[in-house]
């Protein structure tokens, strides 16, 4: 990764494997912990698309992981 909280800049979704694979959420978590190391970070305006982003991905994640 980039660095991208240092930066101000907000990560893209390509960050991850975005393929609804059983190891995609592990990626997609360091990706964020990287990205919004504090509370603040998650909190800075830029961030509120890809945040929604991400919440969307995770909620669709059991629809097609399967059981």
């Amino acid at each position: 990764m980039n660095g991208n909280s240092e930066q101000g800049s907000t990560p893209q979704t390509d960050d991850f494997p975005n393929d609804f694979s059983r190891t995609s959420p592990a990626c997609l978590e360091d990706v964020l912990l990287e990205a919004f190391p504090d509370i603040p970070a998650v909190h800075r305006d830029e961030v509120g698309d890809f945040v929604d982003r991400c919440v969307r991905y995770i909620g669709e994640l059991p629809d097609h992981t399967g059981p």
